[in-house]
């Protein structure tokens, strides 16, 4: 209850990337199948450039409103906190 407590108030942006990882148990996933992390990034990045009106997009910006309505960094009026989830 309190690491969601936590993270629902924000992540700091340097920091956000390995607790992400770490939550969703990347690195343990990585160990027991080396490359398949690295396959399943490279196949989303190639959907994503063949489909750029993926629906998926628009469904994770729907999820992030509703779920965090009052979380500053998610607002409407601030882009700061989506633009943030975006890889580079």
């Amino acid at each position: 209850a309190k690491l969601k407590r936590r993270i629902r108030k924000g992540i700091p942006d340097k920091l956000r990337g390995r607790v992400w990882n770490m939550i969703g148990g990347v690195d343990d996933f990585m160990a027991r199948r080396p490359g398949d992390y690295q396959q399943l990034c490279e196949e989303c990045r190639q959907r994503a450039m063949e489909e750029p009106e993926n629906l998926v997009y628009e469904v994770i910006e729907r999820d992030i409103t509703r779920t965090f309505p009052r979380h500053a960094m998610f607002s409407r009026d601030s882009a700061q906190g989506r633009e943030g989830l975006e890889r580079q």
